[in-house]
């Protein structure tokens, strides 16, 4: 019974760890690309936003076809067409098949955080979902630390195509894992089908204040999250002349930081409620954000300088994500896969946007980067402000 309840911790954490095992391992691997396919920087970041804005887009529906279908087949169609994208990325003899390549992972991955929230919903209801959230995200963490590492290693050692290897060996053991532990977990389905129920399921979610205010809130955060990812890693390997790997290492570093708030987060949950966590979150974000902007003004080169500030922001950050998806989706039982599917769509249309935009304001310097941090997460603390701090979430 331990070893079954084991992998299904194991199951639910790979699923929802997929969009950072996709995009966290390439970092790495995009100045090669760059390099291999003759594109600049803006471009290059296509690779990665190709895939980010078609796994936000699909998002959409696949949340309420798993509560027409169900997770588990939902799951396992979407985690086929996955694993056949990284197949075919690492056959790409062009830059355009390459984008094409993380279209289809994009489409193929979208199921598996929207669905794996939905599925911790269904289990642990609206009680215990937050704090087991907050342990399942803490153990997503340990997957983001060790991505970027295994990236840089990857592309120094074989090369860029050797990521997208792993992504398909990543996606066949999730199949397996779905196949073999997930029960069918959603409520009695939705007799009127998911097109007639749609727009109506999505009209309630867009009425309800707290869940739009905690959306918005989570989004900006996650965002300045990807913004420190996607050009922290151009700033180190073509600006400060780091190898991938040790680009890699710098990245996961930070990454320490989700783990130890994801932890905290589930540790105090039973004496601070949510929306306490996601402002306390957001002010942490702010403080160390704007902290980062000091050295990066100053024009200091030495990685622990940005980097020590930013374990505390991506501390910040494991105290908002993982109790903001759970205070999101927990009034909404029997429509938990819309819910969570317009959550992950909103964030990760953000993040992808910051992804191409970092591409593009990418000038050598940590500048625009530290920027991009402070504003977001200055937004973020004033929408909860503004919306959330006398409304507290459960």
């Amino acid at each position: 019974m331990k070893l079954d309840s084991a992998l299904l911790g194991v199951t639910l954490t790979m699923l929802m760890a997929l969009h950072a095992s996709t995009i966290d391992t390439l970092f790495p691997g995009i100045p090669d690309i760059r390099s291999e396919f003759a594109v600049g920087a803006g471009a290059g970041q296509l690779s990665m936003s190709a895939f980010v804005y078609a796994f936000a887009a699909v998002q959409l529906v696949y949340g309420p076809l798993s509560d027409r279908f169900g997770r588990r087949s939902v799951l396992l169609w979407s985690m086929s067409v996955f694993t056949l994208g990284a197949i075919l990325a690492v056959f790409a003899d062009s830059f355009e098949t390459l984008v094409l390549s993380r279209v289809v992972q994009g489409i193929g991955a979208g199921a598996a955080p929207a669905v794996a929230r939905a599925v911790v919903r269904d289990i642990y209801g609206p009680q215990r979902s937050g704090q087991v959230f907050s342990y399942i995200m803490a153990a997503f963490g340990i997957i983001a630390v060790a991505n970027p590492i295994a990236g840089g290693v990857l592309t120094d050692w074989f090369g860029w195509r050797a990521i997208f290897v792993y992504m398909a060996a990543y996606g066949a053991i999730v199949i397996f894992l779905v196949w073999y532990r997930l029960a069918e977990t959603a409520p009695a389905r939705d007799a009127d089908g998911p097109g007639r129920r749609l727009l109506p399921n999505y009209g309630v979610l867009f009425t309800d204040r707290r869940f739009v205010v905690i959306t918005v809130c989570t989004c900006c955060i996650h965002a300045a999250m990807f913004g420190w990812l996607s050009g922290s890693i151009l700033v180190f390997i073509d600006s400060w002349g780091a190898t991938p790997s040790l680009a890699g290492t710098f990245i996961s570093v930070s990454l320490g930081g989700f783990i130890l708030g994801s932890i905290a987060a589930g540790r105090i949950s039973n004496r601070l409620d949510s929306a306490r966590l996601i402002g306390l979150g957001h002010l942490i974000c702010l403080v160390s954000a704007a902290l980062v902007l000091v050295p990066a003004h100053a024009g200091v080169q030495s990685a622990p300088f940005v980097i020590a500030p930013v374990i505390a922001f991506m501390f910040g950050v494991g105290l908002v994500i993982p109790p903001g998806s759970a205070a999101a989706i927990a009034p909404f039982p029997s429509m938990a896969g819309a819910a969570s599917s317009f959550l992950g769509f909103s964030q990760i249309t953000a993040s992808s946007t910051v992804i191409l935009v970092s591409g593009y304001l990418h000038d050598g310097t940590m500048r625009p980067v530290a920027l991009v941090m402070t504003v977001l997460a200055g937004l973020g603390l004033s929408v909860f402000f503004a919306g959330l701090r006398r409304r507290p979430a459960p």
